[in-house]
This record gives C-alpha cells, sequence and structure tokens, in this order.
C-alpha cells in the first residue's frame, strides 16, 4: 500500500485519486504564465497548514516579490506571514548561475545541489519547491550535462526522502 501525501488543494487530491505517492518528485509543466508558482505556492501553503514543513526555492523569482504576488492572488491566505514566521514555510532564493558554468559544470551542479540539501535539513522540510527547473537547462552547456544535473538532483533529494 502506497502512502499518499495530500495536496491540500480543493479538487487536486481527487484528480490526483486522493493524493501524491510519499517520496516522488512532481514535474509541473506549463506555458509561462499559466500558475505553476502558485500552485507550487498554495501546496506548500496548505500543507504548512496540516503541519507539513515547506521549502519554497526560488531559482528566478524574488522571494519578496513571489509573497506579494500570493498574497495577492489567495488574498483569503491571512496566516501567511505567521506560518512563515513559525518557520512552517520558508521562501528562498537561491542563484544557480553563480555555482554552474559550462567549463566545470559538473561540480558546480554538485555544489549547487549540496546548498539546496542544506536548506532542505536546516529548515527541516519534508515538502520541497524548486521553481523552476527550466533555469538550470539555461545554465547547462548542453542536454547531457542537463539531464545528468536533473538525475543528480532528484536521486538526492530521494535519498534525503
Amino acid at each position: 500500500m502506497v502512502n499518499l501525501i495530500k495536496t491540500g488543494i480543493s479538487g487536486l487530491d481527487s484528480m490526483l485519486y486522493r493524493g501524491i505517492p510519499e517520496g516522488s518528485q512532481v514535474l509541473i509543466s506549463a506555458v509561462p504564465g499559466a500558475g505553476k508558482t502558485l500552485l507550487c505556492f498554495e501546496y506548500l501553503y496548505r500543507n504548512a497548514l496540516m503541519g507539513n514543513i515547506g521549502i519554497f526555492v526560488a531559482l528566478e523569482e524574488d522571494p519578496a516579490r513571489l509573497l506579494s504576488s500570493a498574497k495577492a492572488t489567495f488574498e483569503t491566505f491571512k496566516d501567511i506571514d505567521q506560518l512563515i514566521e513559525q518557520k512552517k514555510f520558508t521562501i528562498v532564493a537561491l542563484d544557480p548561475s553563480s555555482k554552474f558554468h559550462a567549463d566545470r559544470s559538473n561540480y558546480e551542479f554538485n555544489e549547487f545541489v549540496s546548498e539546496l540539501k542544506s536548506l532542505i535539513t536546516d529548515s527541516k522540510a519534508t515538502r520541497v519547491v524548486v521553481d523552476s527547473v527550466s533555469v538550470l537547462k539555461m545554465l547547462a552547456s548542453d542536454d547531457v550535462t542537463y539531464a545528468k544535473a536533473i538525475f543528480l538532483l532528484i536521486s538526492e533529494l530521494r535519498k534525503m526522502n
């Protein structure tokens, strides 16, 4: 029997047949402006309300701007600041471009993954959003390097459960 993780988002859990299988990595893909970032924000918010610590790792968006946009979109989420203050929901920015260069991409990407793992460990997060992995593709020197980088990222997240 697979343990399912509820998203807490109305209707989404039923579409997913009661939730996401525990230990899964889920890729949300759509055109720009479709609402991927806000969907992931809502997932972390609703899970924080259920007692699950979450971290939103922004690779391209400024955390303050992301928070402002989410508050404007989700006007009924009056307790966002309280959840952040209680460290149930953390929003951090990572700049992978400072750690990922074509001439040393594997080593540099390992540094990025290590920093991400430290953030997850320090926050005790059980729910993680990395927004957006497409940024990593732009930083890779070629498709093979990108594929290896994503494989490493997923492997390390799986090890962390």
